[in-house]
């Protein structure tokens, strides 16, 4: 008999373990990237000596400094290289830039070729800003991978333990083995609760992280939004539960 001892942790537990081990290693990638790309902006010269007027970030239309130009190669050859961009994202470079830096340094780029002292003073602060928003989901990516992994086992305990009793309800008619098990069972609800109650300590450590950014729930649809829920431990919980609660419901009807 082919048995999964919690309902579905093959397909959900153990996926959303999958998920959010990929979500870090990309996390980690593009952090990586993002610092490259810094120190390709921080050598690239800057113009000098600006005779026409200038915008808020110092910048001339129609130079010949191909300073910009530059920023663009050194944007494609770093941040939009990483090994999951035309996958996950598949932007153009203007789409990209002004996403992860901001529409108003995307359109002083495109706008002008070169790359003045001002521009790309604001160029690094704006990508050393993307780096610790990068940083502060990768901690948020860090606590689910932890809770989700730490869950896991032990769920797929309590999930054994519950297929046992259900094994011994079938197929055993000795009322001593069924009362041991009854009284190891006794547990079980109270283990289910102090789990659900450690992850959702989890899920508000991820909120209160996520506060300057996107709210907790958001996180969690975006994380698992190929499995058929958003919260994989607590629906195991609950589907473990209510498979407790028939077992009990049966061993009472048998007294």
């Amino acid at each position: 008999m082919s048995y999964s001892p919690v309902p579905s942790t093959k397909g959900q537990l153990l996926s959303a373990i999958d998920i959010i081990s990929i979500e870090y290693d990309q996390i980690t990638e593009e952090i990586q990237a993002f610092k490259n790309f810094k120190k390709e902006v921080e050598n690239i010269a800057v113009s000098h000596d600006l005779n026409n007027s200038v915008d808020k970030f110092g910048y001339q239309k129609g130079s010949t400094v191909e300073g910009a130009a530059k920023v663009r190669r050194a944007y494609q050859d770093t941040v939009m290289s990483v090994s999951h961009y035309n996958k996950e994202y598949g932007d153009t470079y203007t789409s990209s830039i002004s996403e992860e830096l901001g529409s108003d340094l995307a359109i002083a780029l495109k706008q002008s070729s070169e790359l003045t002292s001002i521009l790309k003073s604001a160029l690094v602060t704006q990508i050393e800003n993307t780096i610790e928003s990068r940083k502060q989901l990768q901690n948020t990516v860090q606590i689910e991978q932890d809770s989700i992994e730490s869950h896991h086992t032990d769920l797929y305990n309590v999930g054994e333990f519950i297929h046992e009793c259900m094994e011994y309800q079938i197929q055993s008619s000795n009322i001593e083995q069924v009362n041991e098990y009854k009284r190891k069972s006794s547990n079980i609800d109270k283990k289910l609760d102090n789990i659900a109650i450690i992850r959702q300590q989890d899920i508000n450590k991820v909120n209160k992280l996520s506060q300057t950014s996107q709210p907790s729930s958001e996180l969690y649809s975006y994380f698992y939004q190929s499995l058929s829920t958003d919260f994989p431990v607590l629906e195991t919980i609950g589907q473990l539960g209510r498979k407790h609660k028939r077992i009990k419901l049966q061993w009472h009807n048998r007294e």
